[in-house]
């Protein structure tokens, strides 16, 4: 048994402000026992961690604020609603690679008419 418990290494790394670590800190310490990691390697992959959290936060909390209406990703979009690109245009932006690099594509369209629900008198 190690003499520095888990829950105390924990509660060091939310003090440090490492909380993403923190929560993790169980995986992280038996993955680095099953593979033998040194310390070099167990640092880099925490911090590494922490790191990609972080900024993932940081991309949801700034995504939140700029009130996009609705975020879909280009295998859910409607074509019948778009006048200005055609499928084929469409299908192109679809397969471009930078697409699959996380970049992210802005389409404006007109809000569906609106049907009335009973026949016009």
């Amino acid at each position: 048994m190690s003499k520095h418990p888990i829950e105390g290494i924990q509660k060091m790394a939310r003090a440090l402000r490492l909380v993403e670590s923190a929560a993790e800190l169980p995986r992280f310490l038996r993955t680095a026992e099953e593979e033998r990691w040194t310390y070099h390697e167990f640092l880099h992959e925490v911090f590494h961690y922490e790191q990609k959290r972080r900024e993932q936060k940081l991309q949801d909390r700034l995504t939140r604020w700029a009130n996009f209406p609705v975020e879909r990703h280009l295998d859910e979009f409607e074509l019948e609603h778009l006048r200005s690109i055609g499928v084929r245009q469409f299908q192109q932006l679809r397969e471009l690679n930078r697409f699959k690099s996380h970049h992210n594509l802005i389409l404006l369209v007109p809000k569906r008419p609106v049907r009335p629900t009973s026949p016009s008198v």
